[in-house]
């Protein structure tokens, strides 16, 4: 599947220039047009196509609650991921101890005398001694369905890991921002939209769009702040494909938070992918 995203907004203007304060007066209107334009420069008007508005100051405000959410997630993962890492360790440790074992009492089996020469072949005091350790360390490591520590060590970190994976794909507000904002209106035939916004606050207009395109499906983003105008005045707002996010487009929000980075995590993984 192949995905565009786009954070757009070609604004051309029907009346005066824009104050920078906050606009006053009735309510504002803005006539709008949503649609994208092909390699081949074929414009493909986008029916059907919801527009929402919310409030800048309550973007910021979700901004700074998913900020939050996502560092306490992150911190309480880290933990989980940090307990059962010493588990990882420890068990990866009596593995390395049992072959040991293992290869050293297979060794000395094998000696002409082995009750007197065990001591120099082994380094314990008798075969006893060290068949009694191999059993403890057996016993250690394996549990009642059968699995040893070491794999039930993978088991706890595994659903861990994949969540705190998961933590990236929660970075990116726009599916709640979608369903926190207003409906306002949805697109005719031609792609057209006629709104009424209020004229306060600074608003922040938000639409998606998707089409096939030769069996693969091409899906738009917009999260644009509409220009500051007074109230009664009327603006057009064009919804198009022309000022991506790496534009730099003054009026286009970034939907993507940092995702919070965990050096537990990345050790884990590491020590995980080293293991047999």
């Amino acid at each position: 599947m192949r995905f565009l995203v786009v954070l757009a907004a070609a604004v051309s203007l029907f009346s005066s220039t824009p104050s920078h304060g906050a606009p006053a007066g009735g309510a504002l209107h803005v006539d709008g047009q949503v649609f994208v334009v092909t390699k081949g420069q074929s414009v493909v008007k986008l029916p059907l196509v919801t527009i929402r508005v919310i409030q800048e100051s309550a973007v910021a405000r979700i901004r700074q609650q998913r900020r939050l959410a996502l560092e306490a997630k992150n911190a309480e993962l880290s933990s989980g991921l940090e307990k059962a890492e010493g588990e990882l360790d420890a068990a990866s440790a009596a593995v390395v101890e049992l072959q040991h074992l293992n290869n050293k009492v297979l060794e000395c089996s094998f000696l002409m005398n082995p009750e007197t020469e065990f001591d120099a072949c082994y380094g314990r005091a008798d075969m006893v001694a060290a068949r009694e350790r191999l059993k403890l360390v057996r016993v250690q490591l394996d549990e009642q369905d059968g699995t040893t520590r070491l794999a039930q060590a993978r088991r706890t970190i595994s659903p861990l890991l994949a969540e705190h994976a998961r933590l990236e794909e929660e970075s990116d507000l726009f599916a709640e921002l979608r369903n926190q904002a207003e409906t306002l209106a949805k697109t005719d035939a031609d792609g057209k939209f006629s709104v009424k916004l209020p004229a306060t606050g600074r608003p922040v207009l938000i639409a998606e769009a998707s089409r096939d395109v030769a069996g693969e499906t091409e899906r738009y983003r917009w999260v644009v702040r509409v220009p500051y105008k007074r109230g009664g005045d009327r603006l057009a707002i064009m919804l198009a494909n022309d000022n991506l996010v790496s534009t730099g487009c003054a009026d286009c929000m970034d939907m993507l938070l940092d995702p919070p980075v965990s050096a537990t995590a990345t050790r884990v993984r590491a020590k995980l992918d080293k293991l047999p």
